[in-house]
């Protein structure tokens, strides 16, 4: 029979202490304990939230993290759209009292809790061209984008937003148009998205971005964004997707559900890596017109917020694989 070393080429080691920074796959002995020890990665998981105030089917949008998210405006059940401001602190959703300058439907936004960007989008109420921050409890105004859009790809944060393609009444047209936001006025881009989008998933800023899915005639297909210009990359792994939730970076970008004739979407998630897209953990409700934000795993993960076929309140949270010690025995 193989001994350990004959498999990995070394001696377990022996230490009074865990080692501080153990790597994957590492085992050791404890000589205090008299325990064997390894490294092992958690499961990544979806684990359910504290539930919204204002219920929104769809058109929602969000920015920040767990355990500093927020949400704002949105589609109510009745079909108003709102410029309803939550505030999320891990565990429960609080309304801010001062709400976003205009109603907010099927628009972006980016940033953390304290230092957020939303761009207005459905027209009525909104105009399609504005901007506005928030810095964790109030509302300034912030220039106007040249293209009106709604349902766009708008990722980022104040000072390095990216927002692309989109579409706008009356003519209903997907479009190409990129703008980037430094923070103190839009940027539209000498190249364009390679074709009219609309109702795609994003992630990153304006200095490093992917786009994918999206319609019209929904789409699998994903490029990548260098700050001047776009690269092809690999399709979704889940297939064409379009209108679901979307949130982290270029590197790390979350596409979660998406929408599902007649009703209902998709729970599963696909993140892309930098490289290829690939299946990570379903979430527990279909996600259709929901909104999502942050980065990835324990604090700071992704959150996913509302939307459509009763989701309009739910809220739930992200955590990723994470290397976790585990004592080895018999049984």
């Amino acid at each position: 029979m193989a001994t350990f070393k004959e498999i990995r080429g070394r001696t377990i080691k022996k230490y009074t202490t865990d080692p501080s920074t153990p790597l994957e796959g590492e085992m050791w002995y404890n000589n205090t304990t008299g325990t064997l020890k390894g490294v092992v990665l958690s499961t990544a998981a979806w684990a359910s939230g504290g539930s919204l105030n204002n219920a929104t089917r769809g058109s929602n949008s969000s920015f920040g993290s767990t355990p500093a998210g927020a949400h704002v405006g949105g589609t109510t059940p009745t079909g108003p759209i709102t410029a309803n401001t939550e505030l999320y602190d891990g565990t429960t959703w609080t309304a801010n009292p001062n709400a976003c300058p205009f109603s907010v439907g099927y628009g972006t936004g980016g940033g953390p809790q304290t230092a957020g960007i939303i761009c207005s989008g459905q027209n009525p109420p909104g105009s399609g061209t504005a901007t506005a921050k928030f810095d964790g409890s109030a509302w300034t105004s912030a220039p106007s984008r040249s293209t009106a859009t709604q349902s766009a790809m708008g990722i980022g944060t104040q000072t390095s937003f990216i927002q692309v393609g989109g579409e706008f009444p009356p003519s209903w047209t997907a479009l190409t148009a990129v703008e980037t936001f430094n923070g103190a006025s839009w940027s539209t881009e000498a190249n364009s998205y390679p074709a009219g989008l609309a109702k795609g998933f994003a992630g990153g800023t304006a200095a490093a971005a992917v786009i994918a899915g999206g319609t019209p005639n929904p789409t699998g297909a994903s490029n990548t964004w260098d700050g001047s210009a776009w690269t092809a990359a690999p399709v979704l792994s889940v297939g064409a997707r379009y209108y679901g939730a979307y949130a982290g970076t270029s590197t790390d970008a979350f596409a979660i559900g998406g929408y599902n004739t007649p009703s209902g979407g998709y729970t599963d998630v696909d993140v892309f890596d930098g490289t290829t897209w690939a299946a990570t953990a379903s979430t527990a409700t279909g996600t259709s017109a929901g909104s999502a934000a942050g980065q990835t795993g324990g604090v700071g993960g992704v959150i996913k917020l509302g939307g459509q076929y009763g989701t309009d309140t739910t809220c739930e949270e992200f955590s990723g694989a994470v290397a976790v010690t585990k004592t080895i025995t018999t049984s």
